[in-house]
């Protein structure tokens, strides 16, 4: 991705609005490949229990300097 905004605030907005649409079409994707007795169910969670999720199936957080990468 490259953002050229000429304020903090505009690449802020710019890239929420970017994410917003990337995970979108990612959960698109999903409910394409899920079988059809799928549904989705709204939830929220905290930090630690979101990392820990990830970490049991099978994801690995990459530290970039200041940026963080799974």
């Amino acid at each position: 991705m490259n953002c050229q905004e000429k304020s903090y605030e505009e690449l802020k907005e710019t890239l929420e609005i970017t994410l917003k649409e990337a995970l979108e079409l990612n959960r698109l994707d999903a409910l394409d490949f899920a079988s059809n007795d799928y549904s989705e169910k709204n939830c929220r969670m905290k930090r630690n229990e979101l990392l820990k999720f990830l970490r049991s199936q099978g994801c690995e957080l990459l530290r970039e300097g200041a940026k963080h990468s799974w």
